[in-house]
């Protein structure tokens, strides 16, 4: 059955950077790392972020980005870098150390831009939320946002059983609207990097 996340834990001892590399990229191999597909909501995100003047640039591992014509039609567009399936650790580091904003569902890549301090939102689901997002709000760092729709069901830990197949969107994730998506993103640019 494997796992549904990792913990890096490196509070009780040191690791370099290529050693936390070489473990995310094992995780990534044995698929620890599920990835909440957001339907055509990124498409219609990133036409927003390009009609503000800002490049658009997706991430994620091969296969990540599913068959989404919207998204397809917008990765041809000016503006748009897909990079999806083509970045290591270092290089996405990079990329969001220099993003003016980082929407991202709750993954690993969505914690590290919040701990590069980097305006993020977390597009959170329910299978195993409060455990790790959303963050407390006494220590909620002002540059991050998590955005989530409670449901019933909420704490299943991905294993769903609303969804009739694997391919399916999580119905906590799909119900996620894309106007509370976008006015998460618009108050982070609108405050600029790293104000209060």
């Amino acid at each position: 059955m494997g796992f549904h996340w990792l913990c890096v834990d490196l509070e009780h001892g040191s690791a370099g950077i290529s050693q936390v590399e070489a473990v995310f990229v094992a995780a990534e191999r044995h698929g620890a790392a599920p990835v909440a597909r957001i339907g055509s909501l990124d498409g219609h995100l990133a036409r927003r972020l390009l009609d503000r003047g800002l490049r658009v640039v997706f991430v994620g591992r091969p296969g990540d980005r599913g068959e989404d014509p919207v998204i397809d039609d917008i990765a041809q567009e000016e503006g748009v870098i897909d990079l999806t399936g083509r970045t290591d650790l270092a290089q996405l580091l990079d990329l969001m150390n220099h993003a003016q904003l980082v929407v991202s569902n709750d993954t690993g890549p969505a914690h590290l831009s919040i701990a590069l301090g980097r305006p993020t939102v977390v597009i959170v689901g329910g299978g195993h939320f409060g455990s790790f997002v959303p963050y407390p709000k006494e220590i909620t760092p002002p540059t991050a946002r998590f955005v989530y729709q409670e449901m019933e069901c909420y704490h299943c830990f991905w294993r769903c059983h609303l969804r009739a197949n694997k391919h399916q969107i999580f119905p906590c994730v799909g119900a996620i609207g894309e106007e509370r998506v976008w006015d998460a993103c618009e108050a982070l640019l609108e405050a600029g990097p790293g104000a209060p």
